[in-house]
Parts: C-alpha cells; structure tokens; sequence
C-alpha cells in the first residue's frame, strides 16, 4: 500500500530504464556494445528495415529486390520476416558498383566513338 492507501503498482522495468532501452551489456556478456546506431555493426542478419536505411530506399523497395532474388535473403519466422546477412549485402552493392562502372566504361566507348565519327 503506498501512502493514499492505493495498492503499490509494479513496474515491468527496472527502476530507472525505459521500455525499448537496452542496458549497456545487454546480451553481450556484461561487454559494452558498439555501433548501437549502426545496424550493421554487430549482428549477422539485418531485418528489411535495416536494409532499407543502409541502402536509403524504402522497405517495399527492398521487399521487392528479395523478390527479384536481386538480394539474397532468408524467409524466417511468420509472414513477412524476412532477414538478410551482412556479407549478402555488402556482395549485392560491390555488384551493383560492378555494374555501375561496366555501364560507365561502355558509355566512354561509345561516346568516344560518336566524338571520332563526327570528326571525321
């Protein structure tokens, strides 16, 4: 009973802590964690949201690059949880940069040819 006479409600939280706020060490052995803003810092897999920030693209964007099988990922769990690793990711955007300069150096080639017949 607390001082007005109503009953002492329990917190689900430890005194102190905030719901959704992890402790320092927390399911690290008591190690502190780093990263804590990086998503990619500490785990294995990355959830599609956390896809969708490193790539600054939606989540439907990267929903459907799994669905393309562009981004290899794994269906976990219920409906709609999907998980991607790290190193999948990081092949997916050298990749993509692979492509990109492929594109980049057949572009030169033929710009460089339009500028030799013009001047011809």
């Amino acid at each position: 009973m607390t001082e007005s006479g109503g009953p002492v409600q329990r917190l689900s939280t430890p005194t102190g802590a905030r719901r959704g706020v992890k402790s320092p060490g927390c399911h690290t052995d008591g190690a502190p964690s780093t990263g804590e803003d990086d998503p990619m810092a500490t785990q294995r897999f990355l959830t599609l949201d956390d896809v969708a920030e490193i790539l600054n693209v939606s989540w439907s964007q990267a929903y459907a690059m799994v669905r393309r099988r562009e981004l290899r990922a794994i269906q976990v769990g219920g409906r709609g949880q999907w998980r991607v690793e790290k190193d999948e990711l990081e092949r997916f955007i050298q990749q993509k940069y692979a492509e990109a300069g492929g594109t980049l150096a057949a572009e030169e080639q033929v710009a460089d040819g339009v500028d030799a017949d013009s001047a011809r």
